[in-house]
Order: structure tokens, then C-alpha cells, then sequence
């Protein structure tokens, strides 16, 4: 059994295309600010439903990261409930940030 490392997307280690990992990269990035928001109030997952709007059975996917059936879009909404506002950060991939500074450096 090999065990390979990334510093990327660990979806595209996971075999997704360079697409489909960042829209799961995403959902993930999201869902963990709304865990984060309901352990730090300590709501249990029927008190997070109402907070959210959502019923608790989709509280609870999101909690556990079973988040397939979640939209980007969805997830911000909910997010957005708890007065946080989403920053977004734009980088080129480490690879060719590594490939541009060894130009630059060769230059």
C-alpha cells in the first residue's frame, strides 16, 4: 500500500478532474464554517436545523460532511445566516506558481 502526499486539491489526488475538485473542495471549505458556527453556539443538530431553515436529517449531511447533494450556492445561504461573510481567494496552482518563480529565477 502507497500512501501519496499532496499540497494541492486532495480531490484531484483523489482522481477528480481539476473541476469537479474544487466545486468538492468548496463544499467542504463551506460546510466546515457552518460546523464551526454550531459547535461554537453548541447547538444540538434540531436547534441547528431551525437556525439554518433546513430540516435536521440535511443539518445533519452537512455536519458530516455528506455534502453530494449540496449546492455551492445552498451552502452560502446557509452560511450567510450566521453573519459571515465568504472571502474569496484567487492563486494560480502550486505547480505552476513553482514553474513561474524557476522562470523568473532562470531570467
Amino acid at each position: 500500500m502507497s500512501i501519496e502526499v499532496t499540497t494541492g486539491n486532495a480531490f484531484e489526488a483523489l482522481g477528480y478532474t481539476r473541476e469537479e475538485a474544487n466545486l468538492r473542495a468548496m463544499r467542504v471549505y463551506l460546510a466546515a464554517e457552518i460546523r464551526k458556527h454550531v459547535q461554537k453556539n453548541k447547538l444540538t443538530q434540531a436547534e441547528a436545523a431551525e437556525f439554518f431553515g433546513v430540516t435536521q436529517p440535511r443539518i445533519s449531511n452537512v455536519l458530516n460532511m455528506k455534502l453530494d447533494r449540496f449546492t455551492i450556492d445552498f451552502l452560502v445561504k446557509m452560511l450567510s445566516r450566521t453573519d459571515r461573510i465568504p472571502h474569496l481567494t484567487f492563486r494560480a496552482p502550486a505547480k505552476v506558481r513553482r514553474a513561474t518563480a524557476a522562470s523568473r529565477v532562470a531570467a
